[in-house]
């Protein structure tokens, strides 16, 4: 197996609203399927997609602690029925700023200099946002070398075994997803992990690549964010693996 990375891949006004009711900056689908696309356009089977997080902030309003809240931007409409752009429809939305590092699980090596014509040709996006720059590329057969690479940041996990822990113990679901006991330590985030699907892949007009499409709800997970600096040479790589689950659900896990 061979560790393609592409370091420090950077964002701006990508959809940090992950789900009508849920604003994260914890892009976990999108960036497992656009580690998915690009190995796609090499060529090669992915085997699954470590994200390491950098940094991330979401674009809201923040009012003073005297009065604790925050609302979304609001964000002018592209075109609308008025001639003029004055009258374009506003819409409430949740942008963030991204930069996260992708090692992507590949089933052989790949030439570099072929990665960098594959990012340049294709439409590099990330969560909607086009991607400033080209990141850096780096390839090792070293799974822990390929971390280590990436430098300072945070591994996204799996976290849905302490869901189920805590479904087990009698917890409902919300609190077993949003809950935080007192004594409970970690970084866990809400985020969408997958898509089940509400109807069937059917023709439908303006569907990029004339592919079938299918109407879909998102699935929402639990991610732990952990310093990449508590893994250790003989800890195994946190892969984010695609699959479908049954006939209609297709989820990214580890």
């Amino acid at each position: 197996m061979s560790y393609l990375i592409l370091k420090h891949i950077r964002a701006h006004r990508a959809n940090g609203l992950q789900t009508h009711y849920l604003a994260a900056a914890a892009p976990i689908f999108a960036a497992s399927m656009l580690g998915h696309a690009i190995a796609d356009r090499l060529g090669v089977q992915d085997q699954g997609v470590a994200v390491i997080h950098h940094r991330g902030h979401l674009q809201i309003d923040e009012w003073p602690r005297e009065a604790p809240a925050r609302a979304a931007w609001q964000v002018r409409g592209a075109s609308g029925p008025s001639a003029s752009p004055l009258e374009n429809p506003i819409q409430p939305g949740v942008l963030s700023e991204l930069d996260v590092s992708l090692i992507i699980a590949l089933s052989r090596p790949v030439d570099c200099n072929e990665v960098v014509g594959v990012l340049q040709a294709m439409p590099l996006r990330l969560a909607g946002s086009p991607i400033v720059g080209l990141p850096k590329i780096k390839q090792t057969d070293d799974a822990y070398e390929a971390l280590r690479s990436c430098g300072r940041g945070y591994v996204t996990l799996d976290a849905r075994s302490r869901v189920q822990a805590k479904l087990n113990s009698g917890a409902g679901i919300l609190d077993a997803m949003f809950g935080h006991e007192p004594d409970e330590k970690g970084w866990f985030v809400p985020a969408t992990v997958g898509y089940s699907m509400l109807s069937r892949f059917e023709g439908r007009r303006n569907v990029r690549d004339q592919l079938t499409h299918a109407w879909a709800e998102a699935l929402v997970g639990l991610v732990e964010y952990r310093s990449a600096y508590r893994f250790s040479a003989s800890d195994s790589l946190p892969i984010w693996r695609h699959r479908w689950l049954d006939d209609q659900t297709f989820v990214v896990q580890q």
